[in-house]
């Protein structure tokens, strides 16, 4: 590990890595290659529990001492991931950056500029792209309550989210910054780091997924502070090509689900983290039944796991 500079700076770049050398090695690389205009420091925290992955990554960045590399002692999941390199950061800002991206333009320094000069946004976020540069999900605009799950979870919804060319609420097609009032997906988000730490970070409860649903809600709602979407930071995001090709693991299916548990408990209380996983089942109930008829058996495990992580979360926390 480098000796930590005193040197402060604009950006601190938090980006987590798990197994995924090659992707975090091309992020950084993109990052450096597409920003200026604005001081840096990046932290990779690597949470594979890898020591031959610790020492390529340590070997990759030896030449940049603006490069930083923490080991866990353990997985401890995105959030806690995300938690320590702040704890380590020099900078005003941090950005939370996935390892599966690539950016296509100085997003980094149009998320900054934004933030400069709008004192009451705590959060701005990019307009996230596919590998082919078509627009994928990246906020989500709508307040994440019972009402929005249960319209999510109709067949209607289902439906509509398989046959359109837009992505409503998730993306933003203008050239005008929108304000946000659900949550950003944290890939390529800056926020300021004194409204990282006032509200504990990610909550330490979630180990992946909902995470950031939960720091946005706060942020919206403790420290009635704005989040905003700026279309003109560009990035790709390469969701899931880590793991292309995989059924969703019965592992990952009960982190999101105790996920989903956890934020609405925390939002809304037990009684509607109760409700909103009731409405899940009955979501990936619908799925399960759609892959079915489709014939596509990796799909269907993938829904099968979710059913049994939510009967699980429902029994171990009542009704």
């Amino acid at each position: 590990m480098k000796k930590d500079s005193t040197e402060a700076v604009d950006v601190s770049v938090l980006i987590v890595n798990y197994h995924t050398l090659n992707f975090t090695k091309d992020a950084v690389k993109s990052f450096m290659e597409k920003s200026s205009g604005f001081s840096y420091e990046i932290l990779i925290i690597d949470n594979s529990c890898d020591d031959q992955e610790y020492q390529a990554l340590l070997t990759a960045f030896q030449d940049f001492p603006a490069i930083h590399v923490y080991q866990t002692a353990s997985n401890i999941g995105f959030g806690q991931a995300n938690n320590l390199g702040a704890s380590k950061a020099k900078g005003q800002y941090l950005y939370l950056l996935n390892e599966d991206t690539m950016l296509i333009n100085n997003a980094c320094y149009y998320l900054l500029q934004f933030l400069s000069t709008h004192p009451r946004a705590s959060m701005a976020t990019s307009n996230l792209y596919s590998k082919d540069l078509k627009p994928t999900s990246s906020f989500d605009s709508r307040e994440r309550n019972i009402k929005q799950e249960k319209k999510n979870a109709s067949l209607r919804s289902m439906l509509y989210k398989k046959t359109t060319k837009k992505i409503r609420h998730a993306f933003n097609y203008s050239n005008e910054p929108c304000q946000i009032y659900g949550f950003a997906i944290a890939a390529s988000t800056l926020v300021r780091k004194e409204d990282f730490e006032a509200v504990g970070g990610f909550d330490k409860d979630i180990f992946l997924y909902s995470e950031d649903c939960l720091l946005c809600y706060e942020i919206l709602h403790v420290l009635k502070k704005e989040i905003w979407s700026v279309p003109s930071s560009r990035v790709i995001h390469l969701e899931g090509m880590a793991d292309k090709g995989k059924q969703t693991s019965l592992f990952k299916a009960r982190a999101a689900m105790h996920g989903q548990y956890i934020y609405f408990l925390k939002a809304f209380g037990k009684e509607e983290a109760i409700v909103s996983l009731k409405i899940q089942r009955k979501a990936h109930q619908k799925y399960r039944l759609l892959y079915r008829l489709a014939g596509k058996k990796e799909n269907v495990v993938s829904q099968s796991n979710y059913l049994q992580a939510i009967d699980e979360e429902l029994a171990k926390y009542g009704n």
